[in-house]
């Protein structure tokens, strides 16, 4: 992946898989009774909740690379707001050079590894996100 042109395909992987995993639950049940075969039906629920999963996820990203490409928030500095570390403020840019300022939690903090210089996006809650995976920039 170029480091230019960045995309984010987190919730694509994460929609798939979760679709498999309940497809292939809810198709064995399924499977069961309409057919007295759970494999059948495993293998069914496997392949719908896979694109099922995928299209919501795809969605999901479409909404996020729209933000990316339009506004392209970029954290600036993470200041700790008070001395137990319970919040921390976090400055991000766009792309025009707007300043904001956003809270966010300390699970946030550990769980998103946010670093100066990290793509964010902000969710419909204001609450800014990871827009692309580490991973996804490494490979």
């Amino acid at each position: 992946m170029k480091k230019d042109n960045k995309v984010s395909h987190k919730y694509q992987s994460l929609g798939m898989s979760l679709g498999m995993c309940l497809g292939m639950s809810i198709g064995m049940a399924v499977g069961e009774l309409l057919f007295d075969n759970q494999s059948l039906g495993m293998c069914m629920g496997l392949s719908i909740g896979m694109l099922i999963g995928m299209s919501i996820g795809i969605h999901k990203d479409q909404i996020i690379n729209e933000q990316l490409e339009t506004k392209g928030y970029t954290i600036l500095e993470i200041i700790p707001k008070d001395i137990p570390l319970e919040e921390y403020e976090v400055k991000i840019a766009d792309k025009n050079g707007e300043i904001y300022v956003a809270a966010v939690s300390k699970g946030d903090m550990e769980t998103e590894t946010f670093e100066v210089g990290d793509l964010v996006y902000m969710d419909e809650d204001g609450h800014i996100e990871q827009a692309v995976d580490k991973e996804e920039i490494e490979n």
